[in-house]
């Protein structure tokens, strides 16, 4: 933490003094550093994961910010399995997909199915899980909702500088600070944000919840051990 002050007598008299709080010091080596959060959080999980897993995972994760993430999908995916397996990582997690996957959902609000369709098959094609694919789905459209109660805060200021000033406001007023801010409309990145406020004025509520409950009954039928996943999401991506 760096503290500026402008000039020496613009400063408190006590600005010397040590600030007090706890030293967290982070690792620098990236590898350790993943390593580290990756053995912590598969051990209150109960879970190992062999070398060739982890040098799978470590491979495909780019943004550290989505580690803890992907560890629980693939805890959920692996259910009573204690290992986790190279088959389990390159099935769930993602690797290269994020473009497509933005592309997929941007044609589901345009109604555009056929080409949705496309870009579904294309994803399965290239090694996507379709598991990966349905919880993508369901956070957007999570997102989207949350971008929906606040429609009439945002119309006033359709133009992105407008947008930001009031999105930063209302964000500065929020007295709760959940503990995934990934979930959550507010603690998006504000460009992001943005898309996601225009894309949802553009799809009512019902169709947004719809959606919501075909993914969810997705999920449940797959986890019941249904024989037809693609079928189900397919069936689900029409119906949006």
């Amino acid at each position: 933490i760096i503290i500026y002050y402008t000039s020496y007598n613009t400063a408190p008299a006590d600005f010397h003094k040590p600030i007090e709080g706890n030293l967290i010091t982070r690792e620098k080596n990236r590898d350790k550093r993943i390593k580290e959060q990756v053995l912590d959080i598969l051990k209150k999980h109960g879970k190992v994961m062999t070398d060739k897993a982890f040098q799978a995972l470590k491979d495909r994760i780019k943004d550290e910010s989505i580690l803890e993430m992907e560890l629980a999908k693939l805890i959920n995916f692996t259910g009573n399995r204690q290992e986790i397996r190279l088959k389990d990582v390159l099935s769930i997690v993602t690797e290269t997909h994020e473009e497509k996957l933005f592309r997929l959902f941007d044609e589901i609000a345009k109604m555009n199915k056929k080409e949705a369709l496309n870009i579904f098959e294309n994803l399965l094609i290239n090694g996507l899980h379709i598991l990966a694919i349905q919880g993508y789905l369901v956070k957007q459209v999570r997102l989207m909702l949350q971008a929906k109660d606040m429609e009439e805060v945002f119309k006033a200021g359709p133009e992105y500088n407008s947008f930001l000033k009031t999105f930063n406001k209302w964000k500065e007023g929020l007295d709760i600070k959940p503990f995934d801010k990934r979930q959550h409309f507010p603690y998006q990145k504000p460009y992001y944000a943005y898309n996601l406020s225009k894309t949802s004025q553009k799809i009512k509520r019902k169709d947004l919840m719809a959606f919501f409950d075909a993914l969810t009954d997705f999920d449940i039928k797959v986890k019941r051990g249904s024989k037809f996943d693609r079928v189900l999401l397919e069936h689900g991506l029409l119906e949006a």
